[in-house]
């Protein structure tokens, strides 16, 4: 809601109902055949948010006929939280958030997820880059924000040239096809190595830590030359409460 609020602020977008955008309508179209039939070879777990009659459904296959998108997200693991109880549910919150942001603003927005999703492709096969994510995204978008956690550097830092290149390489990618399909973009990069928790504690140095800090501010930087306005997100989720291991966050 705050990336919303904040395109609406910056980017003039138009949040209301009765927009009507005739023959420049977003339309739902199939991701490229390369892209497809590779990303069918890894075969990722993609989970998609989107509006059928006025009510937002969820699932792991995308209809063809839904109703009109205003704008999307490309989320990683964030699309859900945990509950701090032994079983750990997890609590699928987009359906409800998406329902408010139309509430708010009027406007339709899809989600296309992943968790572990990365810029570049994660060694878990199951896990979509988000170039993947956005082939399944509209053109003619209104807005469009993507939640980038900072998979690339979590377990290994862009340290090496090879690596840093890569991710920069994705990333420029990832913006150039965002840009392409929506008038305002926005990007949460990174985050903190405090907004995740990752202390020593939880066998995190302190070298380590500022690594990972450095990472998301020069891949947050690489968003922003790239024409894709972006924060860290590391002030907006300040107190954010860890789940477990695996830092999902907790949805109480």
């Amino acid at each position: 809601l705050k990336a919303v609020a904040y395109l609406e602020g910056q980017c003039g977008l138009v949040t209301s109902a009765s927009t009507e955008r005739s023959d420049q309508e977003a339309i739902l179209s199939s991701p490229p055949v390369g892209l497809l039939a590779a990303t069918a070879r890894r075969c990722p777990d993609v989970f998609f948010y989107y509006w059928v009659g006025g009510e937002v459904m969820e699932g792991k296959v995308l209809p063809e006929e839904v109703d009109v998108v205003h704008g999307a997200f490309l989320v990683d693991s964030f699309f859900y939280m945990k509950k701090e109880t032994k079983s750990q549910k997890p609590i699928k919150y987009l359906v409800e958030l998406l329902t408010q942001l139309r509430h708010q603003t009027g406007l339709c927005f899809m989600a296309v997820c992943s968790g572990g999703a990365a810029l570049c492709r994660s060694s878990d096969p199951r896990a979509a880059t988000f170039e993947e994510l956005l082939a399944y995204v509209p053109h003619g978008l209104q807005a469009l924000v993507a939640i980038v956690c900072g998979n690339d550097y979590y377990s290994k830092s862009l340290d090496q040239a090879s690596q840093r290149i890569a991710c920069t390489a994705a990333a420029r990618t990832l913006c150039a096809g965002m840009v392409a399909r929506a008038r305002c973009c926005f990007a949460v990069v990174g985050g903190s190595a405090s907004t995740w928790d990752y202390s020593s504690a939880r066998g995190w140095t302190e070298a380590r830590r500022e690594a990972y800090d450095s990472d998301a501010r020069f891949v947050s930087s690489v968003f922003t030359t790239a024409g894709v306005n972006a924060v860290s997100g590391a002030v907006e989720l300040r107190g954010l409460k860890i789940a477990d291991e695996c830092r999902n966050c907790s949805s109480s």
